[in-house]
């Protein structure tokens, strides 16, 4: 899976979340910054990849979201990914 692939998945995902209680950002302005960094790969400019790795840190925004929603199994797959390329 290329970084793209993952982070297209995670914004399916956190599209059809709810937000959590516990992440200090909604799953719509984590959705907003992931869309962000899609865009800056795609087009090959520079992204902050100390940020990017921050929204899928254990207890990160994207975690907290996922377990809320029940898929905290695949963030685990789709942090791995990103933790490759950022």
């Amino acid at each position: 899976m290329t970084l793209i692939q993952a982070l297209q998945r995670t914004c399916e995902l956190l599209e059809s979340s709810k937000d959590s209680t516990w992440s200090p950002e909604s799953a719509s302005e984590i959705h907003a910054q992931v869309v962000q960094f899609i865009d800056a790969i795609q087009v090959e400019s520079d992204y902050d990849k100390s940020n990017l790795r921050f929204l899928f840190l254990p207890t990160g925004p994207v975690q907290d979201t996922a377990i809320d929603n029940g898929w905290g199994e695949e963030m685990l797959e789709l942090a791995a990914v990103v933790d490759e390329y950022a």
